[in-house]
């Protein structure tokens, strides 16, 4: 079944490409993903895993390398987390090319820089950037914000283009995405464009195939419900129910607190929060979901309604420093009330989870992890449990 899911999602975006092509239009949208390999600059025993989607709707393109410091691709060093607006620009013409081959069509492109983040994974990975980034000292499981930074040929700093890079890429008839080199000096600028492809160890173009990773930002959206239940974590006499609505852009959460087993009375609070939300490398699923999935959130609202007396309660026993009182509104999003919530406000409210689907189309959600899911190296990957330690799943409404 999920084979010939597969084969019917690569069909059609590879039928609305080649509709959109003949009709003057690029369309580059999909998933991409590079397999184990070699490539050019890195040490001749590194290889590199690299997962890049790109979206029609929001305008975004999120890039995930893993860079590994064996050939088998067992060892990872760091990864590498970008995401950027982009647009396809005009077509580069054969005669401008400077590399071998040319690959036809092959369109000038920009990127528009949001996140350029490295988390490193081991001591290899921290020696080895130590190098190529002087001045910066790296160690092993710390994440670093490196949109200002140059480093060797891995990172350019573009302030002066407001975080722009520009480059070229080619998307063939099968599905394959190359993209070009980055100038010595930085492709801030149309001019620094590198007509040359990135390339393998043995100086072939570096080709990530069109895949089809489940499940798919189209597989999740919609409104799904929390039944009325314990959460791990919380006091066993406290009760939560919720509804989800996940949109192209952006995800609204609404959940109420309660002191009873039914979710009618006794409230305590309600908590609301917004976010903007990317997903990234797939995950091992844990029990009782089929599929699981990075997802990086960026939280526009988080606050809390009609705070009760039971909620005063709990809140200043959880987070006593606060001055909990009742109230209508408290806004909370740069409040650390561990282990319920994080204020990553020193990640431009970022919080890295994962989020997966079961075989009948119910949704699962991580749990934070207990030092803030504000990077990837915190990243939350346990799933959500009742008080019981089964998984809380959403329904699809």
């Amino acid at each position: 079944m999920k084979i010939e899911r597969f084969l019917v999602v690569v069909s059609v975006i590879l039928i609305r490409r080649s509709l959109s092509q003949a009709s003057g239009e690029v369309d580059i949208t999909g998933e991409y993903s590079l397999a184990c390999s070699s490539k050019a600059g890195l040490p001749s025993s590194w290889r590199i895993m690299e997962l890049d989607v790109i979206f029609d709707d929001t305008g975004f393109w999120t890039t995930t390398t893993i860079v590994y410091s064996d050939p088998a691709c067992t060892a990872p060093a760091f990864r590498y987390d970008e995401r950027a607006r982009y647009r396809v620009l005009d077509l580069v013409e054969s005669s401008e090319w400077v590399g071998e081959p040319y690959l036809e069509p092959t369109y000038n492109a920009v990127k528009y820089f949001e996140r350029k983040e490295v988390t490193v994974i081991d001591r290899t990975g921290e020696a080895f950037l130590g190098s190529i980034c002087p001045g910066v000292d790296f160690f092993a499981f710390q994440s670093y914000d490196m949109m200002d930074l140059t480093c060797s040929a891995l990172f350019f700093e573009c302030a002066e283009s407001h975080n722009a890079e520009y480059g070229c890429i080619h998307v063939g008839t099968t599905g394959s995405l190359v993209q070009c080199q980055h100038s010595p000096t930085g492709s801030c600028t149309p001019s620094d464009a590198v007509y040359a492809y990135a390339i393998d160890e043995n100086g072939d173009p570096l080709q990530c195939p069109l895949v089809s990773h489940y499940p798919s930002r189209d597989d999740i959206l919609g409104t799904y419900t929390q039944n009325c239940s314990t959460v791990l974590g919380l006091p066993s006499n406290m009760y939560v129910s919720a509804r989800a609505m996940w949109y192209r852009n952006t995800v609204s959460i609404r959940s109420g607190y309660f002191m009873d087993s039914k979710c009618e009375d006794r409230i305590a609070f309600s908590y609301l929060r917004t976010y903007n939300w990317q997903m990234g490398y797939e995950l091992a699923p844990p029990i009782g979901l089929t599929s699981y999935r990075e997802l990086s959130t960026q939280y526009l609202t988080k606050e809390l309604r009609n705070i009760t007396e039971y909620g005063r309660d709990f809140l200043r026993t959880l987070c006593p420093e606060n001055n909990w009182d009742i109230t209508e509104y408290r806004n909370v999003i740069d409040l650390d009330c561990i282990p319920f919530w994080f204020g990553c406000r020193w990640w431009n409210n970022e919080e890295q989870v994962a989020v997966g689907l079961d075989d009948y189309g119910n949704l699962g959600l991580a749990t934070n992890s207990v030092t803030g899911s504000c990077t990837t190296a915190t990243r939350g990957t346990d799933l959500l449990l009742t008080g019981y330690g089964t998984p809380i799943l959403f329904h699809p409404v």
